[in-house]
């Protein structure tokens, strides 16, 4: 069963939730009467409305009838936990994909000849190059950083 996540507001909905209109069930957590509550909501009890973000992919908004949902209530640090977990997972993904955009530049300008010489010998390209090389490892950082902050302290690998 594929299964999306969300955190919905006290309406019952939640924007940008991913593939919200491929999956088999909903699971969601919200707030009602000073508990969180978790459960998980079928798909066909789940009123999507496609959206996409800046790189075309499925990030739909939400809306399901909590008022007839009990739900299980979980603690508040398990939802602040799901949160920070959540953006951890973004920060990776965004420093893994700075590593790839770094390596096809890289290799594009090495390979690439204009006037009989390298596109990443002119001048006017290695300024550009030097800075993209130096937000690699920045944004590498972040991850151990975040780890720590949330104890989880420092990577092994």
């Amino acid at each position: 069963m594929v299964r999306t996540a969300a955190v919905l507001d006290a309406d019952g909905t939640a924007r940008h939730v991913p593939w919200a209109r491929s999956v088999d069930a909903l699971v969601a957590v919200w707030e009602a009467d000073v508990t969180w509550r978790v459960a998980e909501f079928a798909r066909s009890d789940v009123e999507v409305t496609e959206a996409a973000n800046l790189a075309s992919m499925p990030r739909d908004h939400v809306r399901v009838d909590v008022s007839a949902q009990q739900g299980t209530p979980v603690p508040a640090d398990v939802v602040t936990e799901f949160l920070r977990r959540g953006a951890l997972a973004r920060a990776l993904a965004m420093a893994g994909t700075m590593e790839r955009v770094l390596a096809l530049v890289v290799e594009h300008t090495s390979a690439r000849t204009q006037f009989g010489r390298a596109v990443g010998k002119f001048q006017a390209v290695q300024p550009g190059n030097v800075v993209r090389r130096l937000r690699r490892p920045c944004a590498f950082l972040v991850v151990p950083a975040t780890k720590k902050a949330h104890g989880r302290g420092a990577p092994t690998a």
